[in-house]
């Protein structure tokens, strides 16, 4: 909806200069080394947070607790106490800069911990039984894993001897190489965002609601008062303190089991499904505060055609079921984002042009002062950064076509997720299936040799269930940068920077905190069970090719063509006629799995929107917007207060209130 489908320059002028964009005659570099550290810190600590005090996650969605509540306690209690103390606090322009910066880094994380997961584990389970030395060690690159002495797997798995040394020397190559992949494909992801920028502020004019939210928590900051105008209304804390009292009232009962949990919006249990019968999948009733409250910044065609799309999958499905035909709404999904990012790519080739003109010395009238990094810089690292991941790939063991397809799957589908975030806000998101997937069912048996194989199973580590990395991030904080004109190219290569600092810190902090506590005693899908899932599914699929089956699906090439058609339709309607109720982000993502989990708070906040707008228009939705920012605001509160409760009281048996997908 246009009320909410705001540029980067209306959102400049609604908030005063001084609260928001540099001043000229200060300084950014105490901003920039509070992020910097800020990114260093949180990416070392998540490991801690995670798999040593077994706490709420600071890993999850699209804006993830671990640069939002960093930047929630800046706002709301650094910031007043050290303008109490000392008289002097951080700017507006400050706080959003710090949130940029660490934002890129922000999903880092979840990432690292899967891809430790998968490299330790062939030579540390591998067994007759699992037969994983007869299929998979003879196509598997000795770069790719930690292939050592035994004994050294088992001081990461089962924790170093008290007088042992610690083992640096056999990480060194595998973390070398797949740190440089990993940095080459962020690279790709902020150049992308730099080139794409300006077409999906100030052409498309998506509305970014995830940024959109810190730009209002941020203003007001410079009152005399050091009390932003939001807070001082009652609506702001009616919203406060719904989420903030429930979230409490949790942690009361780990003190007080007698007291009755309420289980609302805050833990994995209850999951209330509505079941339309046998065959059909259930309809998830998840109540999340945060997907509620990001909603409110979204449109109602996104909103509706979101949970509308996840509730026609789930009768399609059944029908289907019922009837015995095949479905795969992961290939319908698939098929409906590419055709949606090659639109958007063909409706942005102008600025592209320009982008690329302006790198080769063809546009010199192209202004690109206000970018994340130049477009020249932009160009030379995309082109730099996919030459290195093709031949990485290939040195990987896989042939010319899987790795020039999974490469440009792999960053058709990033890009279009990054786009389906800014347009819809979604604080959970994933794709419908995974790239690997993909790959193997429209590849020819012929072509999908043993090496390939293992290199795109291998690989799914950084699909990482399909939120597209940082490439989301990457594109939030290339729209927050452009705030900082002349100031925004350092910026940019400071958030690149942490970046890679982020990078390193995670890694580093794992693979520590492993040799410490034994990662078999960590817990959780990624240690448990993801790196000996990769390495069964590798054995599953080439002995499926030793069968001499495998190969194209046609039932998947089906529903990949018909995700692409329909996807057309809803394009032409959704661009053609403007009474069109629904939009091609729906489809696309409807049916995923951070979608369906989502729906009903996707609905419950469509649906308070819609009667807010009915009855009070625009007048109506701007006065109701504080409670929302109330609602964000006590609940990441609330989460901290489980933090702090769970490092004094429970440490090593927390409680993760923050679910998600």
């Amino acid at each position: 909806m246009a009320e909410t489908e705001k540029s980067t320059q209306d959102i400049a002028r609604e908030v005063a200069p001084d609260e928001l964009l540099v001043d000229e005659a200060g300084s950014s570099w105490r901003a920039l080394l509070i992020a910097i550290a800020v990114t260093a810190i949180m990416n070392a600590v998540v490991p801690l947070t995670h798999y040593g005090l077994h706490t709420i996650s600071l890993l999850e969605g699209m804006i993830s607790l671990s640069i939002f509540l960093p930047f929630i306690v800046l706002v709301f209690i650094v910031n007043p106490f050290i303008r109490v103390i000392t008289g002097k606090y951080l700017r507006g322009w400050e706080l959003v800069l710090i949130f940029a910066v660490g934002y890129v880094s922000s999903p880092i994380g979840e990432l690292i911990i899967r891809w430790i997961a998968t490299i330790s584990v062939p030579y540390y389970l591998a067994s007759p039984e699992n037969r994983w030395a007869q299929y998979i060690f003879p196509h598997l690159k000795d770069w790719l894993v930690v292939k050592t002495d035994p004994e050294y797997l088992r001081w990461f798995w089962e924790g170093l001897p008290k007088d042992a040394g610690f083992p640096w020397q056999e990480w060194v190559v595998p973390l070398f190489w797949w740190l440089s992949f990993f940095v080459a494909i962020g690279l790709v992801c902020l150049s992308v965002a730099t080139i794409l920028r300006r077409q999906w502020v100030e052409n498309e004019r998506l509305p970014f609601p995830l940024v959109q939210v810190p730009l209002e928590l941020a203003r007001d900051t410079t009152r005399p008062s050091g009390v932003p105008g939001y807070m001082r209304g009652r609506l702001f804390w009616i919203g406060f303190i719904i989420p903030f009292f429930i979230v409490c009232w949790e942690v009361m009962t780990y003190f007080y089991p007698g007291l009755p949990s309420l289980k609302f919006g805050v833990t994995y249990a209850p999951n209330p499904k509505i079941s339309f019968g046998r065959a059909f999948p259930a309809f998830y009733g998840r109540v999340n505060f945060f997907i509620i409250a990001f909603g409110y910044f979204t449109s109602l065609k996104i909103l509706f055609s979101l949970w509308l799309f996840n509730l026609l999958a789930i009768f399609q499905i059944g029908y289907s079921n019922r009837l015995g035909i095949p479905v795969s709404p992961s290939h319908q999904g698939n098929g409906a984002l590419i055709l949606f990012v090659l639109w958007g790519l063909w409706m942005g080739r102008r600025q592209i042009g320009r982008a690329f003109g302006k790198a080769f010395g063809l546009r010199n009238d192209v202004d690109d002062s206000g970018e994340l990094f130049s477009y020249r810089t932009a160009v030379f690292a995309l082109i730099m950064g996919l030459l290195f991941i093709f031949f990485w790939l290939r040195r990987a063991g896989a042939n010319n076509y899987v790795a020039f397809f999974w490469m440009s799957i792999l960053f058709i589908f990033y890009i279009g997720i990054a786009k389906i975030a800014a347009a819809s806000g979604l604080v959970f998101l994933s794709c419908t299936g995974w790239v690997p997937d993909l790959v193997e069912s429209i590849t020819p048996r012929m072509w999908m040799g043993k090496s390939s194989i293992v290199t795109n199973t291998m690989l799914q580590l950084t699909w990482q269930s399909g939120k597209g990395w940082i490439m989301p991030q990457a594109a939030g904080s290339a729209r927050l940068i452009y705030l900082f004109k002349k100031r925004a190219r350092t910026v940019g290569f400071v958030a690149a920077f942490s970046f890679i600092l982020a990078i390193l810190a995670s890694t580093l902090s794992l693979v520590y905190l492993g040799h410490r506590m034994g990662a078999i005693n960590f817990g959780g899908w990624d240690f448990e069970k993801a790196g000996p899932a990769y390495m069964n599914r590798i054995v599953n699929q080439m002995r499926t090719l030793d069968a001499g089956r495998g190969g194209i699906n046609k039932y998947d090439m089906y529903y990949l063509v018909f995700g692409m058609a329909a996807c057309s339709f809803l394009i032409f309607m959704n661009y053609r006629f403007t009474w069109w109720p629904l939009h091609p982000i729906g489809f696309t993502v409807g049916f995923g799995y951070s979608v369906r989990t989502a729906a009903f708070s996707i609905f419950i906040v469509w649906l308070c929107k819609l009667i807010i707008l009915r009855v009070g228009g625009m007048s109506l939705y701007n006065r109701v917007k504080p409670f929302f920012l109330g609602v964000i605001v006590g609940y990441a509160m609330g989460l901290l207060v489980v933090l702090f409760t769970d490092w004094i009281f429970f440490p090593g048996k927390g409680h993760n209130l923050y679910w998600g997908d």
